[in-house]
């Protein structure tokens, strides 16, 4: 009996560590290229790929991502990221390949001088590479306008990567993730610590109780059965 009780406790010792391991809800991660801000006219080149937050950009265009000083013409007054020649696309992506959701972003609708409004393509490709295409024009307003998805009727969720083909400038690209996207350690909530916390105090007094038992089982045999003559 006190073998079997040893392995159940063992099993409940292990789903109680279960439970502490569970990863972390989900968080949101924003590119906002705040570090590539630089106060003055210039335009900084950036290379075909940018990198930031465990998320990456890449264009396929050779003269790559380029970033403007806050200072010049048409720079909208923000560090942004700028995809500056049509017929090429910048892919969105995690850089462990993680799949994630698009949730919203900041472009540009006509402060590139377009005489007309911007068409925006978009490829999405799910966690499942099943592969879904989106296309939307953007007015001529001048500055940078909030894209939600899920206002336009997409679905940009579980999502491997987000291609887009497009003339245009980026800015608070908001991601949300699964755990804290940094490769930490997961930490459980609250509620699961308290329910393996008690777990694990019912275990300890389960095992006090059946040590008693034994102790005095022990203890009557011992002293044997008692005879009066």
């Amino acid at each position: 009996m006190l073998k079997s009780f040893k392995i159940a406790t063992a099993s409940l010792a292990l789903t109680a560590a279960a439970l502490v391991a569970q990863p972390a809800a989900a968080g949101l991660v924003t590119l906002t290229f705040d570090d590539l801000e630089h106060a003055d006219p210039g335009i900084t080149a950036l290379g075909t790929t940018y990198k930031n937050r465990g998320f990456q950009l890449t264009t396929t265009d050779p003269f790559g991502l380029f970033n403007e000083g806050t200072l010049r013409p048409n720079s909208l007054g923000e560090s942004t990221l700028l995809a500056p020649r049509a017929g090429y696309t910048v892919t969105l992506e995690q850089t462990s390949g993680d799949p994630f959701d698009l949730l919203s972003f900041d472009i540009s609708g006509g402060a590139l001088g377009a005489s007309e409004g911007v068409p925006v393509d978009i490829t999405i490709t799910k966690s499942d590479n099943t592969v879904f295409a989106y296309s939307f024009m953007m007015d001529r307003l001048d500055g940078l306008e909030t894209v939600t998805p899920a206002t336009l009727g997409y679905e940009f969720q579980d999502i491997i990567q987000a291609q887009f083909s497009t003339r245009n400038k980026f800015d608070n690209v908001v991601l949300g993730v699964a755990g804290d996207n940094g490769g930490g350690t997961p930490i459980a909530e609250p509620g699961t610590l308290a329910l393996a916390g008690l777990g694990m105090l019912g275990i300890a007094a389960a095992m006090r109780r059946r040590e008693e038992d034994v102790a005095a089982q022990t203890a009557a045999t011992i002293e044997g059965p008692t005879h009066t003559l």
